[in-house]
């Protein structure tokens, strides 16, 4: 394997890092982030939309420096946006009885494994914006990720509630009871 495919695959794998318990929410994102980059501006997002524009704003893509601390972050971006979609369809064949109930949990998990990842939370927020997910889609990521009510099959209680916590800080609209209201019903 090349150096550059190494280079790719650490920084896709970032995906799948945690924070530890004692890292506070505030300084979850730069902790997470300094994995993937060296670029001020994004460890100044304070929030997914603001880490977006960080990443692909023109004004990134005009400096070859900001261009090359950002790289790695947008590969990390459309390695999420793939497997989030990959999930999005896996929820649509469950809805459809393609899938049994056994292989969607597996799907399922992908998403809480991504333990609400800022690059993850910047995805969701992105295909909001685009109307890229169904609303039935949107209700699932609410109680996946940031319910006030725990849902029956979470292993870890207590990564939950931290990680719907970083979700309240980093991504609060996906918090609103009508933000799946927003969104096609298909």
């Amino acid at each position: 394997m090349s150096d550059e495919a190494t280079d790719d695959a650490k920084a896709f794998s970032t995906i799948w890092a945690f924070s530890p318990p004692q890292t506070s929410t505030d300084k979850r994102a730069i902790e997470l982030l300094q994995l993937v980059t060296t670029d001020e501006a994004a460890f100044c997002a304070r929030d997914a939309a603001e880490l977006h524009h960080n990443m692909f704003d023109v004004a990134v893509f005009a400096s070859k420096p900001r261009r090359e601390a950002t790289q790695d972050l947008r590969r990390l971006f459309l390695y999420t946006q793939t497997t989030y979609y990959h999930v999005h369809n896996s929820f649509d064949y469950q809805r459809d009885e393609i899938f049994p109930a056994a292989e969607w949990m597996t799907w399922k998990g992908l998403i809480r494994e991504m333990h609400v990842h800022p690059m993850l939370l910047t995805v969701i927020w992105h295909s909001h914006q685009n109307r890229y997910i169904s609303r039935a889609f949107a209700q699932f990521l609410q109680r996946e990720l940031c319910s006030d009510e725990i849902p029956s099959d979470v292993a870890d209680v207590e990564t939950f509630k931290r990680d719907r916590e970083f979700v309240r800080l980093f991504y609060p609209e996906m918090t609103r009871r009508e933000w799946p209201n927003e969104l096609p019903d298909y």
